[in-house]
């Protein structure tokens, strides 16, 4: 008897020793398992639930900061390519494209006073075209010509007061939701010659 009760002591004295190895082996497992259930069952919600807003909404903020290549991943590779690639935001119009630097009307200015300068910046992943203005009273606040009904490109703005260059620093707000840019919240600053 004796004995026996002296294994049974040595017994839940082993069972005490691998306990808290259990027990921390136990979390772990169960905050895995309950981070993929989290995650599948999040990404069906999203791409295959009943809220067709969401979907588009994840898929246009991923797509417009060029992050269209984790939609598949995240979507556990149950939509496709042509489907991402049919909701593009620059393929339908809804922004507009990049208008490449070589493409962008130059033309000569007069810089009399030295006030303007151009630098080109090449970084290991970048081209920077950077334009000085030494003198504030070369620069000028300029807004769409068609207050309260629609907006302009930076580049109408740009033509129509006969500046050097546009850099769009303004806002609006969009009370009708058409994405005119009708109504500026804050104005893009325009250099004049």
């Amino acid at each position: 008897m004796d004995r026996t009760r002296r294994e049974e002591v040595t017994g839940q004295q082993r069972r005490k020793g691998n306990q808290p190895r259990r027990s921390k082996k136990r979390w772990v497992t169960f905050t895995v398992a309950c981070f993929l259930y989290i995650f599948v069952s999040s990404s069906l919600l999203i791409f295959h639930g009943p809220f067709s807003a969401v979907r588009n909404y994840v898929i246009d903020t991923f797509d417009e900061t060029r992050h269209g290549y984790l939609l598949r991943p995240l979507s556990l590779f149950t939509v496709s390519n042509a489907a991402i690639e049919a909701h593009a935001l620059a393929k339908n119009g809804m922004v507009s494209e990049t208008t490449p630097i070589s493409e962008i009307a130059t033309r000569n200015y007069t810089n009399g006073d030295g006030a303007i300068h151009l630098y080109t910046y090449h970084g290991e992943t970048f081209t920077a075209y950077i334009m000085v203005v030494d003198n504030p009273k070369r620069i000028r606040v300029a807004v769409t010509k068609y207050i309260g009904q629609n907006g302009e490109t930076v580049q109408q703005m740009v033509n129509d007061v006969g500046a050097v260059a546009g850099i769009n620093g303004g806002a609006f707000s969009d009370t009708n939701q058409q994405g005119t840019g009708a109504n500026p919240s804050a104005s893009p600053c325009m250099t004049e010659r």
